[in-house]
């Protein structure tokens, strides 16, 4: 009864939180969250290398991922919002993860994977940003399979996929200072 007294006031509290942070509106809140670790450390096991790749995933989820959109509003100098990659429109999440024409190639193989696994994303963009993100948000319920194969599948490839769009940006950049 204590712990699921705690259970209930933590969600209470951390879905009032979430409210009032725009940056973690892709956050979806677990059941019992004392006891249920959140997907993204949930499937990873203990291999160092895939609790790296579920970090930069955390980062990116809870907006703390630097990109030229955060570096614009949290920057006293003026801080130009366009992507230095592909110069074509402001980098926020969605232009990174799902639009960058410079991070396409990267892309389109993970895409290819999580759209044969929840063929509902294909055409709807919002939602698809949202599963890459946070599979368990509750704006996919019933649209996302539920069962721990699947789900451990959608987070692998989201995970990687994110991984591999912020080794591209990171090697583009170095690319870009070095010229």
């Amino acid at each position: 009864m204590i712990k699921e007294t705690t259970n209930n006031i933590y969600t209470a509290k951390i879905t009032e939180e979430i409210k009032t942070k725009s940056t973690l509106k892709y956050l979806g809140i677990q059941k019992q969250p004392l006891d249920n670790p959140h997907p993204i450390y949930k499937f990873t096991g203990p291999n160092p290398f895939e609790v790296l790749k579920a970090q930069i995933k955390a980062r990116i989820l809870t907006g703390t991922y630097i990109l030229q959109e955060n570096l614009q509003k949290f920057n006293q100098h003026d801080i130009d919002t366009t992507c230095e990659l592909c110069h074509s429109e402001p980098e926020d999440r969605n232009h990174f993860i799902l639009t960058c024409k410079k991070l396409e190639d990267r892309r389109q193989k993970h895409l290819q994977k999580l759209t044969n696994l929840v063929p509902a994303l294909q055409e709807r963009p919002a939602l698809l940003l949202q599963c890459i993100l946070d599979q368990s948000h509750e704006d996919l319920t019933g649209l996302v399979p539920a069962d721990e194969e699947t789900m451990s599948q959608i987070e692998q490839h989201s995970r990687d996929m994110l991984y591999d769009l912020h080794r591209a940006r990171t090697s583009y950049q170095k690319l870009n200072t070095q010229n």
